[in-house]
């Protein structure tokens, strides 16, 4: 009885700051994300669904600098300033202006790139040119969902990423019923509109201030973090974006981008674990950034705790592998089995070590420790990449990757423990 009382303490503070909100939330988030996907694989062609893989892939590309970095900058100083609320909008406000900004910019680049570079698929430019505002309409979920997380208010972030899932996943489907690939396209835009208008309702930011006016703030501080978190978040997630660009390129196949791209869906989507966890902790590793024995102690509390969970969750989808693929997305796709297996030890490697010592080396202000480890990862992976898809085709993308985040997570936790060994 004495260790269950003991025990109530720290679960009813998790559920008091959120953390089972968060936490829920990004479960319920991720299984409607992926039965989506898997609606979608059956409802459209394996041909179509490649061909829109590879286009959303390149989109994908372009959106790594989404608003120059915004979101990760206003994270990180708004945590750092949650308590001096006319200088936390302030900073909030200037970075929202320019993140906008920029991504007028990035729509101009992306229709550019459809109306003069050759497509590897016939028919992708012109769906490359529809997802053209697609960053844009994004950014702006994205950082009004920042600022619920900057207040420390878990509750309503879990809300409201519910919400943009639901919509996401209903407006999408029920596009590609209407009109196909095009459709769902359209279904995708509107669900983020729709889901900024209810965070614009819910959560409208406050007016401003006038105190606001007299409070400076370091712009040089604000564009160093936002640029350099720009360049190590685009190095980080362009890993798990390389391999189906390659393999599009090198195979020129629409139906081995789908196979591909059903070998990543669930070991990327499995992703959400350390992604919701580092959500719930990074507020909190963020403010006690100078705090060395309560640094090392969470840490390694931190590390242990995803290498139990995330090695339990490989092991078991490892083993499924052909049946759970079979079942889920059909026998056509049975040849991405061993990708899929590949690329679940991979998942293990990102989501026990390299994210989480990569995402708290921000808080560290190590930014150039997350973009030498960016560069190094981006090279062995194009130079894997090159050397395994022509001879080994599926499986040499996926051992790319999975070599890659190896490397990288080694790197990523040297930096982190050394950053804060002598805090």
């Amino acid at each position: 009885m004495a260790a269950l009382d003991r025990l109530k303490g720290p679960f009813a503070k998790l559920y008091r700051t959120g953390f089972f909100h968060i936490f829920g939330a990004g479960t319920i988030n991720k299984a409607v994300s992926s039965l989506t996907m898997i609606v979608l694989v059956w409802l459209i062609p394996k041909a179509e669904y490649g061909l829109y893989s590879y286009v959303f892939n390149i989109v994908s590309i372009f959106a790594l600098f989404n608003g120059l970095g915004a979101s990760s900058a206003l994270l990180q100083l708004c945590c750092e300033h949650m308590e001096d609320r006319p200088l936390m909008l302030a900073v909030f406000r200037y970075g929202e202006r320019w993140g906008r900004v920029a991504d007028v910019a990035l729509a101009v680049l992306i229709l550019v790139y459809a109306l003069v570079a050759p497509g590897a698929l016939p028919g992708s430019q012109p769906l490359l040119a529809l997802y053209c505002l697609y960053p844009l309409v994004v950014l702006l979920c994205e950082l009004r969902l920042v600022y619920l997380r900057s207040n420390l208010d878990n509750r309503a972030y879990a809300y409201m990423t519910n919400v943009q899932t639901l919509l996401l996943a209903g407006l999408s489907i029920g596009g590609a019923l209407v009109a196909g690939v095009p459709g769902l396209i359209a279904g995708q835009y509107a669900a983020y509109v729709a889901s900024f208008a209810v965070l614009a309702w819910r959560h409208p930011l406050p007016k401003p201030m006038p105190e606001e006016r007299d409070h400076t703030f370091s712009k040089r501080e604000y564009w160093y973090v936002a640029l350099v978190s720009s360049l190590n978040n685009g190095l980080s997630q362009a890993l798990a974006l390389l391999g189906t660009f390659f393999v599009g390129q090198y195979l020129a196949s629409d139906t081995a981008v789908a196979s591909y791209k059903v070998a990543t869906t669930i070991p990327f989507a499995l992703l959400f674990i350390p992604t919701m966890l580092i959500t719930y902790i990074y507020p909190y590793f963020a403010s006690h950034n100078t705090d060395g024995p309560w640094t090392r102690r969470n840490y390694l509390r931190l590390s242990l705790v995803s290498a139990a969970c995330v090695g339990s969750v490989a092991f078991v989808m490892g083993a499924l592998g052909g049946p759970l693929i079979g079942l889920v997305f059909g026998e056509q796709y049975l040849d991405a089995v061993p990708s899929f297996q590949i690329l679940i030890v991979g998942f293990f490697v990102t989501a026990a070590f390299r994210q989480p010592a990569g995402n708290l080396l921000v808080t560290q202000k190590r930014l150039t420790a997350n973009t030498a480890v960016g560069i190094a990862s981006i090279v062995l992976n194009v130079a894997l990449s090159v050397i395994l898809i022509p001879s080994m085709q599926l499986e040499g993308a996926a051992l790319a990757y999975t070599g890659t985040m190896t490397m990288g997570a080694v790197l990523s936790c040297g930096c982190y423990v050394h950053a804060i060994k002598d805090l």
